[in-house]
């Protein structure tokens, strides 16, 4: 039976109406049911890889392992046979859906707060009723989880690798399948340790890491497994991503952590903890052009400081590095200290007060104190000396005696 002529073919109860993809192990397409009406997909493996019976096993493995799954966000299984030699799955048709890896790649970016814990929920949910049921995934990663379109429920699917905890069967083959970038330390030999549902757990961190940064935390090929084994330290999340707490990195810490017995329990409380982290609103604007395009991330804007007369000192920080707008209010004139003579024509307010600082000229002619406690004060008016004041008067008489005596001068010469 060869891919093309399974087109518009007949299988069983089904008919063969497109094709969704290739992979390297088979062929998933989409079929209709003639009997319930309905549309689901077909697996099929390729001959070549049925011919193995290693990869045989494994292939309809997964139909076993998953078909006792029920989750929302688990791909069904619904029947497996063999059809002319070649093994084939019908499953849950998530259509239209793409791909988380896809996601991420077509927004060059992490996902907003709202999807993230969406995602990092339902996935944690699939896990748990896998891992409650014996079922280890060994190999979550993006590519692995669809998104369904429009509404961006996750599904995780693709468990061709998976083994039940008591499947002592195959052991050293599972052991080094995966993917590198997103296998766990157990699964690369690290510690020698079983390989039990907290390995899943790892790898699920790794895929919210992604999610929440837009890249892997130690690359990949090998520099991601050098990570897994401790050659290279975590980076931060929220340095990779400013508009994330620093309580997030505590999270991917402990998800992330070499030793199985110190990660989080189940990975519903890894999507707890990430949720309780998150803040409702973002600490800061992601930028545009997110951390692996070449451009770094906008930081957040530094909060404003504080007036000198508020003391000088940095405001306190706000969600979105913005302060609310405060209008200062002046404080007020200090009264004179009771007991202390007036000066004669200079308002009481203008008055030097005892211990008070020194006073400096303002641009309007005013003063203005310095420090605290020094409102606006108007000008005192001059104070002129008594005898000044004689001699203006004098000479101002003098002046009119003289204009006048000019006048009459005048007046007597035309007559």
């Amino acid at each position: 039976m060869d891919d093309d002529l399974l087109i518009g073919s007949k299988i069983r109860s089904y008919t063969v109406v497109e094709c969704l993809g290739v992979g390297g192990f088979g062929s998933v397409y989409r079929v209709h049911h003639d009997d319930l009406d309905v549309d689901r997909a077909l697996k099929v493996l390729h001959r070549p890889i049925a011919a193995d019976g290693v990869q045989r096993e494994r292939f309809l493995r997964e139909a076993r392992t998953t078909a006792k799954l029920r989750n929302p966000h688990i791909v069904a299984v619904y029947d497996v046979f063999d059809e002319q030699g070649l093994p084939c799955i019908v499953m849950d048709l998530v259509s239209p859906s793409r791909t988380l890896a896809e996601d991420l790649r077509q927004r060059r970016g992490p996902l907003p707060r709202r999807e993230l814990l969406r995602l990092a929920s339902e996935i944690g949910e699939a896990l748990d009723v896998a891992h409650s049921q014996g079922v280890v995934h060994r190999d979550v990663k993006p590519q692995n989880i669809l998104l369904t379109m429009p509404n961006g429920q996750a599904q995780l699917g693709d468990f061709g690798i998976a083994r039940t905890m008591r499947d002592t069967g195959m052991t050293e083959t599972g052991m080094s399948l995966g993917t590198p970038t997103y296998m766990s330390p157990e699964q690369l030999g690290y510690g020698g340790g079983e390989v039990d549902g907290r390995s899943d757990d790892y790898s699920f961190a790794l895929v919210l890491f992604e999610a929440a940064t837009g890249r892997q935390p130690y690359g990949t090929g090998n520099a991601a497994i050098a990570g897994h084994l401790g050659g290279r330290p975590l980076p931060r999340a929220s340095l990779l991503n400013p508009a994330l707490p620093p309580a997030v990195d505590g999270v991917f810490a402990r998800g992330l952590a070499r030793d199985p017995a110190a990660r989080f329990p189940l990975a519903t409380d890894l999507a707890g903890a990430l949720a309780r982290a998150l803040p409702e609103q973002p600490t800061a604007a992601w930028s545009p052009r997110p951390v692996g395009t070449g451009q770094r991330a906008q930081p957040p804007r530094p909060a404003p400081s504080r007036p000198a007369w508020a003391g000088g000192r940095t405001a306190p920080a706000y969600p979105g590095g913005r302060a609310p707008t405060v209008t200062p209010v002046r404080p007020p004139v200090r009264p004179p200290v009771p007991g202390r003579a007036r000066v004669s024509g200079a308002p009481r307010a203008a008055q030097r007060i005892p211990g008070a600082p020194p006073l400096a000229n303002s641009p309007s002619g005013g003063v203005r104190a310095r420090g605290s406690n020094g409102g606006y004060r108007p000008p005192a008016p001059r104070r002129r000396h008594p005898l000044l004041r004689t001699f203006m008067i004098l000479g101002i008489i003098v002046v009119a005696i003289i204009v006048l005596l000019i006048i009459i001068d005048a007046v007597s010469g035309g007559l």
